[in-house]
């Protein structure tokens, strides 16, 4: 409006629209600036959380190889999981366990003797007749195979020995052109003395054949009485798979830890990425227009006008009208402190935070 009838009349809407051309000129400049701002942001907020993201996938990476080896250790603790041999040789993997609680036997010695064919003396049924003797100077002449504390073949015998692991597994590669081995492959069966010993005591012996076949694994089960020495052997292998289970149980909470840390590193990463660039999206609209003379200034949406998003301007709080809950106890916000907006990005822009109850948790900072 123009004062007109006086020389000093003063031009109140040109110094309005003057000053108004002015502030939206300021926003423009403040706009850009807070753009270029974003976008810089918004580039080192992806390097900063792509770093973030591989180093999480490593330790999910670490946690799941550590987990396959507790499994594997599992596996063990019931049998003996050695399998592959060398295509020329035959193999035996053997388990020594309680003949109770078939726990694993640890630290006992396993040695098997094999007979040679080419004995003096054999039985009727054809087979060397395995003796086992404590002084070598009684072995029998032709009896094929004498096993001292040492566990000697005579004869061209074979004889081979070894310790049990903390799981009480053992493994023996047998090549199957070794003396003892080779004529009675090529018959079919293989004539052999098992004996397991702790310390110097025999604690288990037996006579059994095998049938050796190249590049084949035969699996034995030993079943021990552990009662009187063995006890602490015994005690040995269960403190053994307490420790596998107990180590199970570290493996599968830091999993679940390593899992519940990604989810909630992707949900904020992903969420404050969004919002920056619907605010860049926003802000990139352009900068208010001058109205035109005469008009009045308003709002994207008033109380006067309500739409499905009502904001809380008190608490900087959005609410979906179309899925509010009573705990969002919409009628308890205040007429001024009620603000419309025509979208849920608009809403954000403006810093509103969604509603736990009306948007979910998963949307909430709340």
């Amino acid at each position: 409006m123009n004062e007109t009838g006086n020389d000093n009349a003063v031009d109140f809407e040109g110094q309005i629209n003057k000053r108004r051309d002015a502030l939206v000129a300021r926003k423009r400049a403040e706009n850009e600036s807070t753009i270029a701002r974003i976008t810089t942001l918004d580039t080192g907020w992806e390097d900063v959380n792509g770093d973030i993201d591989t180093d999480l996938k490593g330790g999910l990476d670490s946690v799941g190889v550590e987990a396959q080896a507790i499994q594997d250790a599992r596996d063990r603790l019931t049998r003996n999981v050695c399998e592959g041999v060398d295509k020329n040789a035959f193999a035996i993997a053997g388990k020594l366990v309680d003949i109770k609680s078939k726990v694993g036997l640890p630290g006992l010695t396993v040695e098997i003797g094999f007979a040679s064919q080419n004995t003096g003396a054999q039985p009727a049924g054809g087979q060397p007749t395995l003796v086992l003797l404590r002084d070598a100077a009684s072995a029998p002449t032709g009896s094929g195979l004498r096993i001292n504390t040492n566990f000697q073949a005579l004869d061209g015998g074979q004889s081979i020995a070894t310790e049990t692991d903390n799981f009480g597994d053992f493994f023996f590669s047998l090549p199957l052109g070794a003396s003892a081995l080779t004529s009675s492959a090529a018959a079919g069966q293989i004539s052999a003395l098992i004996l397991v010993q702790f310390g110097d005591t025999v604690v288990f012996r037996q006579e059994r054949t095998f049938a050796p076949k190249a590049g084949a694994t035969e699996h034995v089960t030993i079943e021990i009485d552990c009662s009187g020495k063995l006890k602490d052997v015994l005690e040995h292998g269960k403190q053994v798979a307490a420790s596998v289970e107990s180590d199970a149980k570290l493996v599968e909470t830091r999993s679940a830890n390593f899992q519940t840390a990604y989810a909630t590193f992707k949900q904020m990463s992903d969420a404050t990425l969004s919002q920056l660039r619907l605010l860049k999206a926003d802000l990139s609209g352009g900068a208010p227009q001058p109205a035109p003379a005469g008009a009045t200034p308003t709002r994207a949406a008033t109380a006067a006008q309500p739409t499905r998003f009502l904001g809380n301007s008190h608490q900087r709080e959005l609410h979906d009208l179309e899925n509010t809950k009573k705990q969002c106890h919409i009628d308890d916000i205040k007429a001024d402190h009620r603000v419309y907006f025509r979208s849920e990005r608009e809403a954000v822009a403006a810093g509103y935070d969604y509603c736990r109850y009306c948007f979910g948790k998963q949307k909430s900072k709340r």
